[in-house]
């Protein structure tokens, strides 16, 4: 968990609170366990079927709102704690999911004239390029002698 402080106007205090992908991952297993009961989904009897697929169907955020509710109460006393300050009134919250993994694209270059590959990038997926790998291009059977 990491509190920043953002702005502190006379008695009101914004602060930034990111919490780590393990912690909000646990907390959306949790949410899915708690809500697993609630989606009918083809093929499966109520309740059986896999996470993966109930995300498939409603979509990848559809436990990240009851995934907030179970980590907000975890996070939030340590928050104010680490700030030293003293709420008088129930926060306003207002959520950025960043939910960050390590997943990489590869777009190759495709050269006719060789048969192969010539080159390929590898970029994030904010479409920034993090390698660039250059291959030899095949060759015909004639050419290789």
């Amino acid at each position: 968990m990491k509190v920043e402080l953002i702005k502190q106007e006379g008695t009101k205090v914004s602060f930034k609170l990111t919490v780590d992908n393990e912690k909000f991952e646990s907390a959306i297993v949790k949410a899915y366990n708690k809500n697993k009961g609630k989606y009918n989904i083809p093929g499966f009897r109520k309740g059986k079927a896999p996470r993966k697929v109930i995300e498939t169907h409603y979509g990848k955020g559809v436990f990240y709102s009851d995934a907030i509710d179970i980590v907000f109460p975890e996070v939030y006393p340590a928050a104010i704690d680490e700030l030293k300050i003293d709420p008088i009134d129930m926060p306003s919250i207002d959520v950025d999911i960043k939910y960050r993994f390590p997943v990489s694209r590869i777009f190759p270059d495709y050269n006719p004239q060789g048969h192969g590959f010539c080159a390929a990038t590898k970029m994030n997926l904010e479409g920034k390029v993090i390698a660039a790998l250059t291959l030899e291009t095949l060759t015909s059977p004639s050419s290789n002698g």
